[in-house]
């Protein structure tokens, strides 16, 4: 990824830190545990999703969202490579996204 991006967050997954409909600015930088990343799905990399940062591992990192009774995370798919993360979630823009209102 490059610069920053706008991204609209779909799906509960992440409630509720992160609720459906929010729009949040997503800029490259430093990983570490704790953090809000938008990723491309290891066997899905056409899915872009937001998850939590729980591990930063050798071979990449281990994500979990915030809902665990419907998030598909590394759970579901294991460790998640480095060149899959797209940026860091920094601020919720104000305002929903026009298709949520």
């Amino acid at each position: 990824m490059f610069g920053f991006a706008q991204v609209t967050v779909i799906g509960p997954s992440m409630a509720p830190a992160v609720v459906h409909g929010e729009r949040w600015l997503v800029t490259p930088g430093r990983i570490r545990p704790g953090q809000l990343v938008l990723l491309r799905e290891p066997d899905r990399p056409e899915l872009q999703t937001v998850k939590r940062i729980i591990r930063v591992l050798p071979d990449g990192v281990w994500v979990e969202g915030d809902n665990a009774a419907v998030s598909r995370d590394s759970r579901h798919y294991g460790v998640v490579p480095r060149d899959h993360i797209c940026g860091v979630l920094r601020r919720r823009l104000r305002g929903a996204a026009p298709s949520t209102r």
